[in-house]
């Protein structure tokens, strides 16, 4: 039998944060039959309680997309299709956003509290303030 290695998740960045329209996972490409990505609001992936999505992909697609997905924390890891054996699991802040690029954060303790093309500004529910609170995109 052969023993299938654990995959890492690349991105999105372990305690960052994620200013897309979609939720993207991209785990490292390893050569395999497919990814088993897992995406949840717990810390646990639960089959009830708290939002878990879970998805396959097929042979050479290293990621998944999960859309329609509501502001938050999450946690996620991926394994090879057919293992139960999951790499580490990262957790990140996702705000659901479009045209905002370049994100980065400053202090991980204050996740919205953001470096952008525009400066320092604040990421709340998809959209950049500035400082004094006002909407810049």
């Amino acid at each position: 039998t052969t023993t299938l290695e654990a995959p890492e998740l690349t991105s999105p960045e372990n305690e960052g944060i994620l200013a897309y329209p979609t939720i993207r996972l991209v785990a490292e490409d390893i050569p395999n039959n497919g990814y088993k990505f897992e995406l949840s609001t717990k810390d646990n992936f639960p089959t009830r309680g708290g939002v878990t999505k879970r998805e396959t992909t097929g042979i050479g697609v290293n990621y998944a997309e999960f859309a329609d997905m509501a502001d938050g924390v999450y946690y996620a890891h991926v394994a090879q299709a057919g293992s139960s054996k999951f790499g580490t699991t990262i957790k990140f802040t996702y705000t659901k956003t479009t045209g905002i690029e370049d994100v980065k954060v400053l202090d991980s303790r204050l996740p919205r509290k953001v470096m952008t093309a525009h400066g320092v500004m604040i990421l709340r529910e998809g959209r950049l303030y500035d400082l004094q609170g006002k909407v810049v995109k």
